[in-house]
């Protein structure tokens, strides 16, 4: 590329010790001389990214001036926004280019390189990683802006199902290399294995056609107990929005303490099936066993039953976003605490000076009259924790105490506390559990107030 606009092109290249070299060619475009190098310069001494410098010359910004990003050993892409001109840049910082909240990090020793991959009209960065892959990370925001969350691995081979491997320490470049329209990848490689170990590989582009699969609906017991068999309740109709069929892949039902279903959640008795394949434009009703059964094991309590389809993501998709659903379930009857100021669950922003009710209910459920202990706790932000006790008197206390330890019983708007509350922000917890003089909250009803 043209470092200095003199219109010669020079040569920009990384060294594995962190620095980056300017090579200005001395002679013609056409038959390029270079004679020493200088390094790189941010603050007046010479840049270093750490090691294994691998950088890439875009505008990234749209200014109409050259910056640089440079992938180093760790798996960072740093951004060097040029504060001069184009044909003179000057750098005074260098920056982790972000992956949503965290640094984009795919893997190690890396090499990033800035392009429209998907032709979108935003650029976006494809990264190189040591083991091999390249990442593709879709800009989602500007072309002079970009903003990127999560990758996809670049794929080849029959159908674009397998990850694109180059071997180690992968270095490369896009370009039409047959000018079939089609954006090709030439990328240099090392891996003992091969023959040869070192080399070039040309992976020429497709138009592959991927399938979409997605959940046209999914019902789930509101309420079950554990171990009950709820095959009967549980259905999965699935479709394909994309190109091609969707072949071989599992789908699973999970119960979860979230709505984040993922495997580490506890997968339903014989909750997962195979599905040899959703035709394009089609739909397929998945078979769910007649023994599906929530596990015995959960203690009762509210969860979230959800399903992941294509769960071990074998499938290449056009949208991997759409395969999860999830709705909450009562396990078993549980106690339901409830906790309320001036009937208000919160949260709720009230002057010092304010008089206030602070109440509380209890549903026993299936412990109607079963001990426990109970608990009042509020914590204050910026630390201090208090707990309401019912030794004579009733007083709320400093640190960690069981309010009362008794059966569950039937409880309405019981007024816990007519006053007012000292100025701070808190969190007031009405909680229920085992008799063990352990605060484990496992029925648990919260509040948030802010008293100024």
């Amino acid at each position: 590329m043209d470092w200095d606009n003199d219109g010669r092109k020079d040569l920009i290249l990384g060294e594995n010790n962190g620095n980056v070299r300017i090579y200005l060619n001395t002679n013609t475009d056409a038959d390029p001389q270079f004679s020493g190098y200088d390094l790189l310069q941010m603050g007046g001494s010479a840049y270093d990214v750490g090691s294994y410098s691998s950088p890439y010359i875009t505008d990234w910004n749209e200014d109409g001036k050259k910056d640089i990003v440079v992938g180093n050993s760790t798996g960072y892409v740093y951004l060097l926004l040029n504060v001069n001109t184009d044909a003179d840049p000057v750098f005074n910082s260098a920056n982790p280019v972000q992956d949503g909240s965290s640094n984009m990090d795919p893997g190690s020793t890396v090499s990033p390189v800035v392009f429209d991959w998907d032709g979108d009209g935003a650029k976006d960065c494809l990264v190189g990683d040591g083991g091999g892959k390249i990442a593709f990370y879709r800009n989602i925001g500007t072309n002079a802006a970009p903003v990127f969350d999560g990758f996809d691995w670049l794929k080849a081979g029959p159908g674009g199902n397998t990850d694109l491997d180059t071997g180690y320490y992968v270095r490369f470049e896009v370009c039409d290399w047959d000018e079939d329209g089609l954006w090709d990848i030439v990328a240099g490689y090392y891996n003992s294995g091969w023959s040869p170990p070192a080399g070039a590989v040309l992976y020429h582009g497709t138009n592959y056609l991927y399938p979409d699969i997605e959940i046209n609906s999914f019902t789930a017991p509101a309420q079950a107990d554990p171990g009950e068999n709820v095959s009967g309740q549980i259905s999965l109709q699935l479709g394909n929005d994309g190109e091609v069929d969707a072949t071989d892949f599992y789908c699973g039902v999970y119960i979860s303490t979230d709505a984040n279903i993922t495997k580490t959640d506890d997968l339903l008795i014989d909750g997962r099936e195979w599905v040899a394949n959703v035709p394009m434009n089609g739909t397929y009703d998945v078979p769910w066993a007649s023994t599906l059964a929530i596990p015995s094991g959960l203690v009762m309590g509210y969860y979230y039953i959800g399903v992941l389809v294509d769960e071990d993501d074998t499938v290449y998709e056009l949208d991997e976003g759409n395969n999860s659903m999830a709705y909450q379930i009562k396990i078993g009857d549980p106690p339901v605490p409830d906790i309320k100021i001036d009937g208000d669950d919160g949260p709720i922003s009230i002057p010092a000076s304010q008089v206030i009710d602070m109440t509380i209910s209890m549903q026993p459920g299936a412990l109607n009259g079963v001990t426990q202990d109970w608990w009042i706790v509020a914590y204050k932000s910026g630390g201090g924790v208090f707990s309401w006790v019912y030794n004579l008197p009733y007083h709320w206390t400093a640190g960690l105490q069981k309010a009362h330890r008794g059966p569950l019983f039937a409880l309405n708007n019981y007024n816990l506390r007519h006053g007012t509350i000292p100025a701070g922000t808190w969190t007031i917890e009405f909680a229920v559990d085992d008799p063990n003089y352990f605060y484990e909250k496992t029925y648990i009803d919260t509040i948030e107030v802010d008293v100024y």
